[in-house]
Protein backbone atom coordinates (compact mmCIF):
# COMPACT_ATOMS: atom_id res chain seq x y z
CA UNK A 1 0.00 0.00 0.00
CA UNK A 2 1.13 3.51 -0.65
CA UNK A 3 1.06 7.02 0.84
CA UNK A 4 -1.04 9.55 0.46
CA UNK A 5 -0.87 12.92 1.66
CA UNK A 6 -4.10 15.40 1.49
CA UNK A 7 -3.65 19.43 2.28
CA UNK A 8 -6.90 20.66 4.30
CA UNK A 9 -6.70 24.18 6.07
CA UNK A 10 -9.47 25.45 8.15
CA UNK A 11 -10.14 26.66 12.08
CA UNK A 12 -8.16 30.07 11.42
CA UNK A 13 -6.60 28.73 8.29
CA UNK A 14 -4.11 26.56 10.07
CA UNK A 15 -3.54 23.93 7.92
CA UNK A 16 -3.58 20.10 8.35
CA UNK A 17 -1.64 18.14 6.68
CA UNK A 18 -3.45 14.28 6.23
CA UNK A 19 -1.11 11.22 5.98
CA UNK A 20 -2.72 7.89 5.15
CA UNK A 21 -1.49 4.30 4.06
CA UNK A 22 2.12 3.57 4.89
CA UNK A 23 4.49 6.75 5.11
CA UNK A 24 7.60 4.72 3.39
CA UNK A 25 8.73 6.68 0.51
CA UNK A 26 10.98 9.13 -0.08
CA UNK A 27 9.31 10.38 -2.19
CA UNK A 28 5.88 10.97 -0.12
CA UNK A 29 8.16 12.31 2.63
CA UNK A 30 9.58 14.77 -0.05
CA UNK A 31 6.33 16.06 -0.65
CA UNK A 32 5.32 16.61 3.19
CA UNK A 33 8.03 18.53 3.24
CA UNK A 34 7.94 20.40 0.28
CA UNK A 35 4.42 21.32 1.41
CA UNK A 36 5.33 22.47 4.55
CA UNK A 37 8.09 24.36 3.13
CA UNK A 38 5.50 26.16 0.95
CA UNK A 39 2.89 26.83 3.78
CA UNK A 40 5.96 28.33 6.08
CA UNK A 41 7.57 30.37 3.77
CA UNK A 42 3.67 31.73 2.83
CA UNK A 43 3.36 33.20 6.68
CA UNK A 44 1.56 29.97 8.13
CA UNK A 45 3.11 29.45 11.85
CA UNK A 46 0.87 26.50 12.79
CA UNK A 47 0.77 23.37 11.53
CA UNK A 48 -1.01 19.81 12.09
CA UNK A 49 0.35 16.29 10.58
CA UNK A 50 -2.89 14.44 10.76
CA UNK A 51 -1.68 10.41 11.09
CA UNK A 52 -5.06 8.73 12.25
CA UNK A 53 -5.49 7.38 8.87
CA UNK A 54 -1.33 5.94 8.55
CA UNK A 55 -1.10 2.77 9.20
CA UNK A 56 2.95 2.45 9.17
CA UNK A 57 5.67 5.00 9.55
CA UNK A 58 9.82 4.11 9.38
CA UNK A 59 12.61 5.88 9.70
CA UNK A 60 12.38 7.62 6.62
CA UNK A 61 8.92 9.30 7.78
CA UNK A 62 10.21 10.18 11.19
CA UNK A 63 13.04 12.30 9.60
CA UNK A 64 9.97 13.63 7.25
CA UNK A 65 8.40 14.56 10.39
CA UNK A 66 11.51 16.06 12.13
CA UNK A 67 12.30 18.17 9.11
CA UNK A 68 8.79 19.24 8.87
CA UNK A 69 9.14 20.39 12.66
CA UNK A 70 12.37 22.08 12.19
CA UNK A 71 11.13 24.19 9.51
CA UNK A 72 8.26 25.16 10.92
CA UNK A 73 10.10 25.64 14.49
CA UNK A 74 12.83 27.93 12.51
CA UNK A 75 10.06 30.27 11.57
CA UNK A 76 8.81 30.48 14.87
CA UNK A 77 6.04 28.07 14.89
CA UNK A 78 4.42 25.50 15.89
CA UNK A 79 4.02 21.57 14.67
CA UNK A 80 1.96 19.15 16.51
CA UNK A 81 0.81 15.56 15.91
CA UNK A 82 -3.01 14.04 15.62
CA UNK A 83 -4.08 10.85 16.04
CA UNK A 84 -1.15 8.69 16.21
CA UNK A 85 -1.73 4.88 16.13
CA UNK A 86 -0.88 2.71 18.41
CA UNK A 87 2.42 1.35 16.73
CA UNK A 88 2.74 5.20 15.38
CA UNK A 89 2.82 6.31 19.17
CA UNK A 90 5.35 3.33 20.39
CA UNK A 91 7.25 4.07 17.67
CA UNK A 92 7.13 7.83 18.97
CA UNK A 93 7.93 6.50 22.54
CA UNK A 94 10.73 4.36 21.67
CA UNK A 95 12.19 7.28 19.93
CA UNK A 96 11.87 9.90 22.65
CA UNK A 97 10.49 11.62 19.79
CA UNK A 98 6.82 11.49 22.25
CA UNK A 99 8.86 14.32 24.17
CA UNK A 100 9.62 16.67 21.21
CA UNK A 101 6.31 16.84 19.69
CA UNK A 102 2.72 17.95 21.26
CA UNK A 103 0.43 14.98 20.45
CA UNK A 104 -3.60 15.03 20.64
CA UNK A 105 -6.41 12.70 20.11
CA UNK A 106 -8.68 15.59 19.48
CA UNK A 107 -8.66 17.79 16.52
CA UNK A 108 -10.48 20.41 18.39
CA UNK A 109 -7.93 20.55 21.26
CA UNK A 110 -4.91 20.92 18.69
CA UNK A 111 -6.56 23.74 17.37
CA UNK A 112 -6.89 25.55 20.35
CA UNK A 113 -3.31 24.65 21.38
CA UNK A 114 -1.91 25.98 18.34
CA UNK A 115 -3.83 29.32 18.54
CA UNK A 116 -3.43 29.64 22.11
CA UNK A 117 -0.06 29.56 21.65
CA UNK A 118 -0.19 32.42 18.69
CA UNK A 119 -1.83 34.94 21.68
Amino acid sequence: MSSTLKIQSDHDAIPSFELSGKLLTQETVSSLTEAIRNKVESGTRSVIIDLSDLDHMDSSGLNGILKAFTLVRNKGGQLVLLRPSSAIKKLLTISKLNTVFPIFEVKSEAYNYLTSDLT
